[in-house]
């Protein structure tokens, strides 16, 4: 029984319309779901056997004459082919406008959350985050976790000020360092080590004041 439109394109969604072989994404190529453990070997429909393969990839055209029976060597084949293309651009188009409407509400939702924090219907710019800079922990951290930097700054400056917004960089960059695993510990004292991004973690780290001592 063929996969369900739905499925198909859930799957494509989960996979960022990329061909899991190659790289290759819509609208560069047109694309199929593949099953990870083949139907012919007992591979079932199960979401998690099913991975994004642009069309070559799937059916090995590579590997065959040009003219040979395929998808691709008669006028229906490539009508179909035209047809799929198209719903597949439709689809990527409304799945990339769905997550921008997605990353707006985050932003908005803890943009807000910072003046409800401190009961403030406006504030200086200073006493703010810059946008730019909130977006990109919304995007790497999420929602729940630039909230609970937020709230640590809040416990820590209860009144709107520029140390609150920096405070609260801070510890969204520790966030975020310990997310990507740039923070170690100390090999003198035990304490936490924040590194650079091109600093190697796998090596022993020592604070400054530790090397010294």
């Amino acid at each position: 029984m063929p996969l369900s439109k739905r499925v198909r394109f859930e799957v494509f969604k989960r996979d960022a319309f990329t061909c899991q072989y190659c790289g290759r994404k819509t609208p560069d190529v047109t694309l199929h779901v593949d099953h990870i453990h083949p139907r012919a070997e007992g591979g079932t429909d199960d979401f998690e056997n099913l991975l994004t393969a642009c069309s070559e990839c799937n059916l090995g055209k590579g590997a065959r004459t040009l003219d040979s029976r395929t998808e691709f060597g008669d006028m229906i084949g490539r009508a179909e082919s035209i047809r799929e293309r198209e719903e597949q651009i439709r689809a990527y188009h409304a799945a990339q406008d769905e997550a921008a409407e997605r990353r707006r509400q985050d932003f908005t939702e803890v943009y807000d959350y910072w003046f409800e924090l401190y009961r403030e219907e406006s504030m200086s710019r200073y006493h703010i985050m810059a946008d730019s800079a909130l977006r990109r922990y919304v995007e790497a951290l999420g929602v729940e976790d630039v909230k609970e930097a937020m709230d640590i700054a809040f416990h820590k400056y209860s009144w709107p000020c520029n140390n609150a917004v920096k405070y609260c960089y801070g510890v969204l960059r520790r966030k975020l360092a310990r997310r990507e695993g740039r923070i170690v510990s100390c090999g003198v004292c035990g304490k936490d080590v924040e590194l650079a991004q091109d600093q190697d973690p796998t090596r022993e780290w020592r604070h400054a004041g530790c090397e010294e001592s």
